[in-house]
């Protein structure tokens, strides 16, 4: 059964282009894993200047989701790109969970 990976994100519009950059700097390296199957970025404004960003990810299985996680977590290391502290510094909201999949 697929595994969804689904993070949403609230970040102030002034933030939010830098914070979509990093973003989808992050998905060029996650789909590249063995076991993805898709993914997809939302973005809405709200009415409080703030920007609602949704990420899916996708994966074939939990123990794929969970491989990639460590491939990822040391690529990111090895190149110094550090998605918690970038969120720090842009004051981004975060909230994660996972989710089975199925069709309807």
């Amino acid at each position: 059964m697929e595994i969804i990976l689904i993070d949403q994100f609230t970040v102030q519009q002034s933030a939010a282009r830098e914070f979509l950059e990093h973003v989808h700097f992050s998905a060029r390296i996650v789909k590249t894993r063995p076991g993805f199957v898709e993914g997809y970025v939302y973005q809405r404004s709200l009415d409080d200047g703030q920007v609602n960003v949704i990420t899916t990810a996708v994966w074939a299985s939990e123990s794929a989701m969970q491989e990639a996680r460590k491939s990822i977590a040391a690529e990111f290391s090895s190149i110094g790109f550090d998605p918690p502290g970038i969120m720090q510094r842009l004051g981004v909201q975060m909230q994660r969970a996972t989710y089975q999949r199925s069709p309807y």
